[in-house]
């Protein structure tokens, strides 16, 4: 599971594995730009991670926050209740 943690190096994308968190850009050897989900995801390197997390150590203490503080966007569907799905048609 991919998870944005923050830590004394500001907030990264991380994995999380059993219990323990693991630094998702450092298993990968680094990167350009911001160590974030929404890069990992828009360099298409998600699917390395799997090969990459199994030598990484564990992140010291940290905290969790949101998975993708950034999103480039958020949809959102409005037909929430039964009521209004029915006054729509839908």
């Amino acid at each position: 599971r991919l998870v944005t943690y923050r830590s004394d190096r500001g907030l990264r994308a991380g994995v999380l594995a059993g219990d323990r968190i693991l630094d998702a850009w450092d298993a990968l050897g680094g990167g350009d730009g911001e160590p974030s989900v929404r890069a990992l995801l828009a360099e298409d390197r998600v699917s390395h991670l799997a090969a990459a997390v199994g030598g990484a150590s564990p992140v010291g203490a940290c905290e969790l926050d949101v998975p993708v503080p950034d999103p480039e966007k958020i949809i959102c569907i409005g037909l929430n209740y039964r009521s209004h799905a029915a006054e729509a048609g839908q």
